[in-house]
């Protein structure tokens, strides 16, 4: 187990593994993959953040603010015609890199997007299916493959 942990290690710390890393972030960041999805995710914000205006606290307002904010913009670089290709995918990825620097967006804007899911304490995703990690009526963090 310890020659597989460590031959895991030096793979993670090569360029292939790099370059392939890469190529399966830039899919992901495509316009096809994410400008629904982003389009639905900003058109929630305006109306939770009114709504919840009087429980969210000051630092959490300006933190699902800058989300708001970078959603948009990452919307704007998908609706130029003159950003594509490696620049489109950059851009994006700074953007969402940015985003992630605000933490999770308002559990609330997550249950209107994938009813059901909510985020645990540990700020990942709550699986709402049963045997799921973090899931179940009975809070049961077992696998239900295991």
């Amino acid at each position: 187990m310890e020659a597989m942990m460590k031959e895991l290690e030096e793979m993670m710390g090569s360029a292939d593994f790099e370059d392939m890393f890469g190529n399966v972030m830039s899919q992901l960041m495509t316009r096809d993959m994410l400008y629904e999805p982003m389009k639905d995710l900003v058109g929630k914000y305006p109306e939770y953040l009114d709504a919840n205006a009087s429980t969210i606290s000051e630092e959490d307002m300006t933190r699902f603010r800058g989300q708001q904010r970078l959603i948009v913009e990452i919307l704007k670089v998908y609706d130029d015609p003159a950003i594509s290709g490696d620049d489109e995918g950059k851009q994006v990825a700074d953007l969402m890199q940015q985003m992630q620097e605000y933490g999770n967006p308002p559990e609330g804007v997550l249950t209107d997007l994938a009813p059901g899911m909510g985020v645990g304490a540990d700020g990942m995703p709550a699986f709402p299916f049963p045997g799921m990690p973090g899931a179940g009526a009975d809070g049961n963090p077992d696998c239900c493959i295991m």
